[in-house]
């Protein structure tokens, strides 16, 4: 026995990090078209493939060309767009509790003198455990995202941080992209924000943000804004009874939040585009 310790030393020295990393996994890649890469919380780039797992802590990068849809662990999905740096800042997913179950407790021996026992409960995780969190940081480029649980749970665990908002979710499915420079649609853009009487710069960032279903909150320096999901009918039926305009919302690097009443083609465009059925 005292020869095998060494051996089983060994073993648990081998085991104990690949527990470690396994209790921080954060989701799976379940689509990947074109090529994508990995930069871990130590310094270690990873090449992506489809099944594989990212990590709290990674910074995701997406190629020219190249879309990766994300499946979080607690049934969110991130459908980011080609040239997209988008890091896990933080993420971990506790399970939300099930009913307790009765059980009742065994039957007292023939001779005994019956009694009234009470019902035991089976042992359940506990609910609102505050471990659950999902914050993310949109670096450059944009993404579809169809909320998961923690989002629908407990709005304080979720965010997604960008240069100049914080986006907050109220269980919802919604895009975000970020603008700089001379991205494709900037000329759209720039004249969609004049057109309501709001300039911009040549360097400015701007986000784009759009929502199909429920609603997100946008926090910047100057304030916030809640942006809602448009209605039946959307763009196709605006100024009908019970419709209204899929608008899009424009955050300037100066935190100004600027509404427009119609959308740039590309958040049209791209509008089917759902990640929980592109895997």
């Amino acid at each position: 026995m005292i020869q095998r310790l060494p051996r089983l030393l060994a073993a648990l020295l081998v085991l104990a990090p690949l527990a470690a990393t396994a209790a921080d996994v954060a989701g799976t890649v379940v689509m990947l078209t074109g090529r994508a890469t990995a930069l871990g919380a130590d310094g270690t780039v990873r090449t992506l493939a489809r099944n594989d797992s990212v990590f709290s802590g990674d910074l995701v990068n997406s190629g020219s060309g190249s879309y990766v849809n994300l499946k979080f662990a607690d049934g969110a999905f991130f459908l980011l767009r080609p040239e997209t740096r988008f890091q896990i800042e933080q993420y971990g997913y506790v399970a939300a509790a099930t009913p307790a179950t009765p059980v009742k407790p065994p039957p007292a021996p023939a001779a005994a003198t019956p009694t009234s026992a009470p019902l035991v409960t089976a042992p359940q995780q506990q609910a609102g455990s505050g471990s659950s969190r999902a914050f993310f940081r949109l670096v450059k480029g944009g993404f579809r995202s169809v909320s998961g649980l923690i989002g629908k749970l407990n709005q304080d665990d979720y965010r997604v941080s960008t240069p100049v908002a914080t986006i907050g979710i109220r269980g919802t499915s919604y895009s975000a992209r970020l603008c700089e420079g001379a991205c494709e649609d900037r000329e759209q853009i720039v004249t969609k924000l004049r057109g309501v009487g709001k300039s911009v710069t040549p360097d400015e960032i701007v986000l784009v943000t759009t929502v199909d279903d429920g609603s997100i909150e946008l926090q910047s320096s100057q304030g916030s804004t809640v942006q809602n999901a448009c209605r039946a009918g959307g763009d196709e039926a605006a100024g009908k009874s019970g419709s209204s305009p899929c608008t899009a919302v424009f955050t300037s690097s100066d935190g100004s939040i600027t509404v427009v009443p119609t959308r740039p083609s590309i958040e049209n465009n791209e509008r089917s585009l759902n990640p929980a059925f592109c895997s």
